[in-house]
């Protein structure tokens, strides 16, 4: 085949000599040259380009993959006579005809940009033996149990405990969940009881309406847990666990309560909006043991903890940290098919995202527009590292704020500058 390659020097720039291109080491599995160095031009003045006719042969290995990523670099000398080169430039070289080229639609990755919990199984990858041992380990105990993940923002602790309430849905347990973002006006006590009794009243709700029965159990209003938090609040579990042990076919159910936001808590103690009091209640509501129960908090749980140790009482603590190389692989090649993939395009994503899904998901989510964009059936390290630059500089840059899972570990920062 023949590549065509168009060597530019910017207007403004001082006239360049002894232009000889190189192909940087890399590409020999895929292509050989007649030459390693090829003369482009004797001579070429600024503002102006010249285009060079390379003739390669391909091997095997690069028509079986429909293409193959190429490392170009220029030599030349400045207007002194210095030895210089240019910085190489990666390119894909595609051997497929326009028409092979089908659209991903929807882009999977999309929704998943901003974040928030991945609720399509479809795209949630490797945590399923994270989750089998939160859950074996709540099925098992005799008595209840309490658990507490934390981890960076963005690491996908929301999207663990959805589908750890999904699983545990399936057992034989009453999943209740909530999280403390989901309080409106101010978290205090009263709205703390309050959005457990909730909870609580639709996990019992949602199992009666996959088998038609309801246990003969009222559940206290809004004004009543307002008159008496305390003793309405442990009044109503106290009679919920001797009801469900009573009725026929409830009787085996384990109330388990799934709290995503946790360290909220520890946040609005820390401002004074809360008083530490709370976590006095909390553990008073655990040594009854009405609930097993999985806290979700940011990377500042160990010093919640460490603040309120005597108030944790016994938990069993997990770090969710960034998916593994299987699981990343997987978020990167299944929802669009492996065999988009060449070279060493997944290595590099796995590279630059480290394994963390959220950062996956954004470099997926470009990916796949650059694919659209440039109607490319397949994808290599040249692609990727293109699309990269695309996220660090230019117009369509991130904003510096969705860095800030990086830095920080509590609470969210208000800069929205672009880097």
């Amino acid at each position: 085949i023949t590549l065509q390659v168009r060597v530019s020097n910017r207007a403004g720039s001082s006239r360049a000599s002894h232009l000889d291109l190189e192909f940087a080491p890399g590409s020999e599995p895929f292509l050989s040259l007649p030459e390693p160095s090829l003369r482009v031009a004797d001579s070429l003045r600024g503002n102006l380009s010249v285009v060079k006719q390379v003739p390669v042969r391909i091997t095997p290995a690069a028509k079986e993959q429909k293409g193959f990523p190429i490392t170009l670099r220029c030599r030349y000398k400045d207007s002194l006579g210095v030895s210089r080169e240019t910085r190489t430039a990666q390119l894909t070289v595609s051997l497929y005809p326009p028409s092979d080229f089908k659209e991903i639609a929807p882009n999977p990755y999309a929704p998943y940009t901003e974040g928030g919990a991945v609720e399509d199984p479809k795209m949630f990858f490797g945590r399923k033996e994270f989750i089998d041992q939160i859950h074996t380990a709540l099925l098992g105990s005799q008595g209840t149990k309490c658990f507490v993940l934390y981890g960076q923002k963005r690491a996908g602790k929301s999207s663990i405990l959805e589908h750890l309430r999904r699983k545990l849905a399936q057992s034989e347990c009453l999943p209740a969940f909530f999280s403390l973002q989901d309080i409106q006006g101010d978290l205090n006590i009263p709205s703390f009881l309050t959005r457990i009794l909730q909870a609580l009243r639709t996990a019992v709700e949602d199992e009666a309406d996959k088998h038609g029965q309801t246990p003969p159990f009222a559940f206290p209003s809004i004004s009543e847990v307002a008159t008496s938090p305390t003793l309405v609040f442990h009044d109503c579990l106290s009679r919920l666990v001797r009801t469900l042990k009573k009725t026929p076919g409830w009787e085996r159910q384990r109330l388990v309560l799934l709290v995503d936001e946790f360290t909220d808590v520890f946040t609005q103690i820390q401002q004074g909006k809360m008083p530490p009091e709370v976590m006095k209640l909390w553990k008073a509501i655990i040594e009854r043991h009405y609930f097993s129960c999985v806290l979700i908090g940011k990377d500042i749980m160990p010093a919640f903890q460490a603040k309120f140790a005597n108030e944790f009482g016994v938990t069993q603590d997990l770090r969710i940290t960034y998916l593994s190389r299987e699981g990343a692989t997987a978020l990167i090649e299944t929802p669009v098919g492996p065999d988009r993939y060449r070279s060493q395009a997944v290595s590099r994503i796995l590279e630059l995202t480290a394994g963390s899904p959220y950062y996956t998901m954004m470099l997926c989510d470009r990916l796949v527009k650059y694919i659209n964009d440039t109607k490319s059936l397949i994808v290599t390290e040249a692609d990727v590292e293109k699309v990269k630059d695309s996220l660090v500089s230019g117009d369509q840059s991130l904003r510096e704020a969705l860095f800030d899972p990086l830095f920080n570990p509590g609470e969210d920062r208000s800069e929205e500058r672009r880097v």
